[in-house]
């Protein structure tokens, strides 16, 4: 948005028009409720409007069109207002190095925020995505990925960003393309992938080492061909369960962070 002349004071977008722009099917609830579009220093969507000097200015739910308006003001609002997610990062960058996973409360990081997380963050388990959000890489810029979130608990664990999620992902990659692999890992580092890969909610990758990537499990004593499984199985029932409800379809590899 803010590539629109200086001298435009609003704009009109069709939620199909936005969805290209962000390349993204937005919620159902996108269409119905004006509460989505909220001009909200809760509402994470909002920062990216406000933070470009524009508010949302209605919803026409009939014609599924949304109103832009430019704000001068909100700019300044936004930063003072939205909390600093660099403060977060910040905290994660100052952990030592030797540190390899980290326990939080929910209370914990919205102190190392700067302010409390936002209602979603306490039911919504896409909010917490290692992906580009806002949030997603107040951690993985400082070199962390989220390992598991625990909504009764309010708890969330991280862990570091692992070399081995580089060579995963070319590992993946190579499989799908059907790329000559130079190095085919050991039957050990497959089955810690398929772990890792299940502890990051990378159930598609896990599911396509086990199945494809030339798991010898007859090599695996019986207690790890026992653990393997249960990664491997967890992985196709949260995948074949998102796929069910069309929330999550597996994405390409590429379109993962970095």
């Amino acid at each position: 948005m803010k590539s629109i002349p200086l001298e435009q004071s609003s704009v009109s977008l069709s939620i199909k028009e936005v969805e290209d722009i962000l390349d993204l099917n937005l919620p159902s609830t996108a269409r119905k409720r004006r509460s989505w579009w909220a001009n909200s220093f809760y509402n994470e969507r909002a920062i990216f409007w406000m933070m470009a000097g524009w508010k949302v200015g209605g919803l026409d739910t009939h014609s599924e069109t949304v109103t832009f308006v430019r704000d001068a003001q909100i700019i300044e609002r936004a930063t003072v207002n939205r909390g600093d997610w660099g403060k977060l990062r910040k905290f994660f960058k100052s952990l030592p190095p030797k540190q390899q996973q980290i326990a939080l409360t929910f209370d914990e990081l919205g102190k190392h925020r700067g302010m409390p997380l936002p209602a979603t963050a306490f039911h919504d388990r896409p909010w917490w995505a290692n992906t580009k959000s806002p949030q997603g890489q107040a951690w993985m810029s400082a070199g962390w990925v989220l390992e598991n979130v625990y909504f009764n608990s309010k708890i969330a664990v991280f862990q570091r960003k692992d070399k081995h999620l580089h060579e995963i992902k070319e590992f993946i990659k190579n499989i799908l393309e059907g790329s000559h692999i130079r190095h085919q890992p050991s039957v050990e580092t497959l089955k810690n992938w398929v772990s890792m890969c299940r502890r990051l909610g990378w159930y598609f990758e896990a599911t396509v080492i086990y199945e494809r990537g030339g798991l010898r499990t007859d090599l695996l004593q019986e207690s790890e061909r026992a653990e393997l499984e249960e990664d491997y199985e967890t992985s196709k029932r949260e995948l074949n369960m998102y796929n069910d409800h069309g929330s999550r379809a597996p994405s390409e590899i590429d379109a993962r962070e970095g």
